[in-house]
C-alpha cells in the first residue's frame, strides 16, 4: 500500500474496518456496510478498497427492490468497478481479483467469473473456488431457464464440487450456501438445497422467511419449472 494511504490509516486500522464491513456483510446487514464504506470512501479517497467496497454495497441488497431498479443498480456498480480495475493495472493483485469477481458478477458474465476463479485457483488462491462457485451456479441457472437440461447439470455439479472446496477453506460465509443451495436445487436435490439454506440462516442469523432466502427458492422452482418442459 503506497505511503500515503499509510499516513491516513494504519493497516491494522484497515484490517479492523474490513473486520467490520464483513461481519456486517455477513449478518445480511447490507445497509449498515454500505453506510460504514461510504463514510470510509469519503474520508479516505486513496485507499482504494474502500472505494471497492462502496461500488459493491451499493446494489448488494435486492431485498424490495424492483428488478428495473435492481437491474440500475448493478450497470452502477460494474461501471465503477471496470473503472477500478484499471486503476489497479500492476499494483495489489488480491483486491485486483475482488473487484474482477465483483466485476464478472454485476455485468452478469458467469462464465468469465468461474475462469477467474479457475485462474486464481491455479496461482495459489483457493479461496477463489468462491468465484468457481458462483460462475457455475449461475451458468447453470442460465441454461436451466432455456430448457438445455445437460448444460445446467453439468454446470450444477460443477458449482457443488467447487463449494465443497471451498467449505473446507472458508466454511462459515453464509452467501456461499446460497449458491451451493441454488445448485442443489437445480438437481433437483431438495433437501440439500434447504440443509444448506438453514446452514446460511443460522450463520447469519437471519430466519429462514427472510427475502434473501425466499429468492433462492424461487430461482429453483423457476429452474425446474422450465428443466421439465
Amino acid at each position: 500500500m503506497a505511503k500515503h494511504q499509510l499516513d491516513q490509516l494504519t493497516e491494522n486500522q484497515i484490517s479492523k474496518y474490513k473486520s467490520e464491513i464483513a461481519a456486517f456483510s455477513n449478518s445480511g446487514q447490507y445497509k449498515k456496510a454500505y453506510q460504514l464504506v461510504q463514510k470510509l470512501n469519503q474520508k479516505y479517497p486513496a485507499i482504494l478498497h474502500f472505494e471497492y467496497l462502496e461500488a459493491v454495497f451499493a446494489a448488494e441488497d435486492p431485498r424490495g427492490l424492483s428488478e428495473i431498479e435492481l437491474n440500475r443498480r448493478y450497470k452502477i456498480a460494474s461501471q465503477k468497478l471496470l473503472k477500478l480495475t484499471r486503476k489497479l493495472r500492476g499494483s495489489d493483485p488480491l483486491l485486483a481479483k475482488s473487484v474482477r469477481n465483483e466485476y464478472y458478477w454485476f455485468s452478469k458474465q458467469p462464465y468469465k467469473q468461474y475462469r477467474l476463479g479457475v485462474e486464481m485457483v491455479k496461482k495459489g488462491i483457493h479461496k477463489s473456488y468462491y468465484s468457481q462457485g458462483v460462475g457455475s451456479c449461475e451458468l447453470s441457472y442460465n441454461y436451466a431457464l432455456k430448457g438445455h437440461a445437460k448444460s445446467a447439470y453439468k454446470w450444477a455439479r460443477i458449482s457443488i464440487q467447487s463449494w465443497k472446496k471451498y467449505f473446507k477453506i472458508v466454511p462459515n460465509w453464509y452467501n456461499s450456501y446460497l449458491f451451493f443451495a441454488k445448485a442443489n436445487g437445480i438437481l433437483g436435490n431438495e433437501k440439500e438445497m434447504m440443509k444448506a439454506l438453514k446452514t446460511a440462516s443460522k450463520i447469519s442469523k437471519m430466519p429462514l422467511t427472510d427475502d434473501i432466502f425466499a429468492e433462492i427458492v424461487e430461482q429453483v422452482q423457476k429452474a425446474r419449472k422450465y428443466l421439465q418442459r
